[in-house]
């Protein structure tokens, strides 16, 4: 599976630009619809970069207590959990 992994640790500096500035569409391409956000943080305000179709996996709940690799599986972070979710959003099995 062909994907493009973008870092956006930092949104404050990125989300003031222009829509037209010439880098902006080339770290989010338009034209790319299926698209995964993965934050081991909060989801809040990701939505703005996977879109409608797009999905986000994070931690949705608070207070959250077991050993990393507990919590990784249960959220939905581990590599195979990643790939199964773009997969899906691109038909694919």
């Amino acid at each position: 599976m062909r994907h493009w992994l973008t870092d956006l640790n930092r949104v404050m500096r990125f989300d003031p630009q222009d829509p037209i500035w010439p880098n902006r569409d080339n770290v989010l391409p338009p034209s790319v619809q299926a698209r995964v956000a993965v934050e081991q943080a909060s989801t809040l305000g990701w939505e703005r970069y996977v879109g409608m179709s797009g999905r986000i996996i994070g931690t949705k709940t608070f207070g959250a207590s077991a050993p990393l690799k507990e919590l990784q599986r249960k959220f939905g972070f581990e590599p195979e959990q990643v790939a199964a979710a773009a997969k899906e959003l691109l038909g694919r099995k």
